[in-house]
């Protein structure tokens, strides 16, 4: 890789580029029937499957959804899109790639780009703080390298294709790989063909797709087994299901974590009042400006992998140090004389505990914590629930506001864990919850928002925002 220093914050994408492939030749590679074949010098550069974000000469996929991307097919040759790739027939003006699955024929097309690139890519997989440690590794991989990395949270079957498919003039890769079902993350693997590994953790996330914490660390460890003789992983050394694997000899495996045994340790987390972070990795210190103990692992983790790239840890204290942190993950605001601390992408039993001891390190007048339902835990989900009520208690939460039906679960643990059942309030509806909040927040309270993303619990800042200014 060429060395070259790069001082902004971030990568700009610039849509779905594609080196120019003709239509004959993408429909050879992904298996599929050009339709007409008088089409197939036609040049392709871009690749989209959603007919909304079209900005003329794109590719389009029609992938199956919620909503059949079939469906919105001539939407999408009406803003421009050059050609399709269906799975059935549709009746348009624009050639058409006929394919039996249009979601693998996307992961084809990604896959072949992929051998195309002399680039390294960075895989990084696990329950929980993929999104962090990604952004926070890009950004301090940008001081010495072009990085491209996924957009947004695109990790799943359709969103790495489509960043892979995004990578230009870049010197390394950082991509996220999400799993919900047994088999995804050997097919992530395959689209990927990284040449590094990360897993951040395991923990109770998507259990009821996966069925267990065994068969998670199953699945994760999979990627594993798809690095080049000379590929390398950075694993968890918290994780005793990551430690125990033999898949690679311990001489092709970088450690991080709080025990002892990492080959990076964090040591001396510490929250300070203004929710900064502070903390050591093999005893340099850092300090961050996000909030909480995952960005510590997740600097542990980025200075493995950049110490394996020739950056040290010293010349990346600064790029940590300046590092804005993921909205909606432990993001600070403060809202008339209120601190709000708003993690609502995702929620499971770990993340809420980890939002929880965020919570009881800042200094307020009140720590309050609004836990809505945790989702997709499975056959054990009352239990984690139960486990999250009390251990509010154990950090001392003065005021707990539950939400949903599951959250139901977590209330007499509470009060048996120290809280008392007068400051605690359960509900199932959202305007009660909003209402009750309005009434009892004040100022100098610092407030933990946290739940699954399917409650969209960004909606309680909004309202509360919303109210404020009609005072005001």
């Amino acid at each position: 890789m060429t060395e070259r220093s790069h001082k902004n914050g971030s990568m700009n994408f610039r849509g779905n580029a594609l080196k120019a492939k003709s239509l004959g030749h993408i429909a050879k590679t992904i298996g599929g029937v050009l339709i007409p074949e008088c089409a197939e010098l036609l040049e392709i550069r871009k690749v989209s499957t959603d007919s909304r974000e079209l900005s003329g000469g794109e590719l389009f996929f029609a992938l199956p959804a919620l909503r059949d991307g079939h469906d919105f097919v001539d939407s999408a040759i009406t803003r421009g899109a050059k050609a399709v790739v269906v799975s059935r027939r549709v009746q348009n003006v624009a050639p058409e790639i006929y394919v039996k699955n249009t979601l693998v024929a996307l992961g084809e097309l990604a896959k072949e780009y992929r051998t195309e690139l002399a680039i390294p890519v960075i895989a990084i997989t696990g329950s929980l703080g993929k999104t962090t440690t990604r952004m926070l590794l890009s950004h301090c991989l940008q001081a010495k390298y072009q990085v491209a990395q996924s957009k947004k949270n695109y990790n799943n079957l359709i969103g790495l294709p489509l960043s892979i498919l995004d990578i230009e003039e870049h010197e390394l890769a950082v991509l996220e790989l999400g799993i919900n079902l047994p088999g995804e993350m050997r097919r992530l693997a395959e689209i990927a063909s990284p040449n590094y590994a990360v897993i951040t953790n395991i923990a109770p996330v998507h259990i009821e797709g996966l069925g267990s914490l065994d068969k998670v660390a199953e699945e994760k460890l999979e990627l594993l087994k798809h690095l080049p003789d000379e590929g390398v992983a950075f694993i968890s050394a918290d994780e005793p299901r990551l430690l125990g694997q033999d898949i690679l000899p311990r001489e092709r495996v970088r450690t991080f974590g709080r025990d002892t045994r990492a080959d990076f340790r964090v040591e001396n987390i510490r929250t300070l009042p203004d929710g900064r972070t502070i903390f050591d990795v093999n005893g340099i210190s850092f300090r961050a400006k996000a909030l909480g103990e995952g960005i510590a692992h997740a600097t542990a983790c980025a200075v493995a992998i950049c110490t394996e790239l020739g950056i040290s840890p010293d010349e990346i204290v600064g790029r940590v140090a300046e590092f804005e942190g993921v909205p909606g993950r432990l993001t600070v605001h403060e809202l008339d004389g209120i601190v709000f601390i708003e993690d609502y992408y995702n929620s499971s039993p770990l993340a809420v505990k980890q939002g929880l001891r965020a919570l009881s390190a800042m200094a307020g007048a009140r720590k309050v914590a609004v836990l809505g339902d945790m989702l997709e835990l499975g056959r054990d989900e009352v239990r984690y629930h139960e486990e999250v009520g009390a251990f509010a208690g154990e950090c001392r939460i003065d005021e707990l506001y539950l939400f949903g039906e599951l959250m139901a679960n977590a209330v007499q643990p509470a009060i048996s864990a120290g809280i008392s059942q007068n400051n605690i309030f359960h509900t199932t509806n959202f305007e009660e919850l909003i209402s009750r909040l309005m009434n009892d927040l004040q100022g100098g309270d610092i407030v933990l928002v946290k739940a699954s993303r399917s409650m969209k619990f960004e909606r309680i800042t909004t309202e509360l925002e919303g109210a404020c200014a009609a005072r005001s």
